[in-house]
């Protein structure tokens, strides 16, 4: 016989199952309270958001947004898809920037993180530098790398 404890284990157990299948069948809407954009004219668009007017009262002007480039990783015989997602390029100066903003734990800087986290793009894109916005701050640092000539 079951008791009232089962059924409700049993209950929440399958409203636990019923909610992860869910998140997956419908992923969550993307937050586009950062990037929104409209077309002034044929030629010109406008980004409004709290990252666009922060990029522009530093002296930026973006040209691109969401930009997604695929790319394919080969270790013998296997294949491996990949993808950088770079969230706006900007220019300032004649200059082109990549624009990461700061998410949760990427938020703060190190020295491993650095590296590991902007020398990939660095190296795709060759930028004349990344800018890395912190949202909640307001702020934007330059990250820049000197690399050496290596030759082989």
């Amino acid at each position: 016989m079951s008791s009232v404890g089962d059924t409700l284990v049993l209950i929440l157990l399958i409203a636990v199952i019923i909610y992860f299948l869910g998140k997956s069948i419908f992923p969550k809407e993307k937050k586009t309270e950062d990037l929104q954009t409209f077309v002034i004219d044929d030629q010109r668009t406008e980004w409004v958001g709290k990252v666009p007017s922060l990029l522009e009262a530093h002296g930026y002007e973006i040209i691109h947004a969401k930009i997604r480039v695929p790319f394919q990783l080969h270790v013998d015989d296997e294949t491996y898809p990949c993808r950088l997602s770079v969230d706006y390029i900007a220019e300032a100066d004649g200059e082109a920037y990549l624009v990461i903003v700061a998410r949760g734990k990427k938020a703060r800087l190190s020295s491993v993180t650095l590296k590991e986290t902007f020398l990939p793009y660095y190296l795709f894109f060759r930028p004349a530098g990344i800018l890395y916005v912190n949202r909640e701050k307001g702020s934007i640092k330059l990250i820049d790398f000197e690399i050496p000539e290596i030759k082989m």
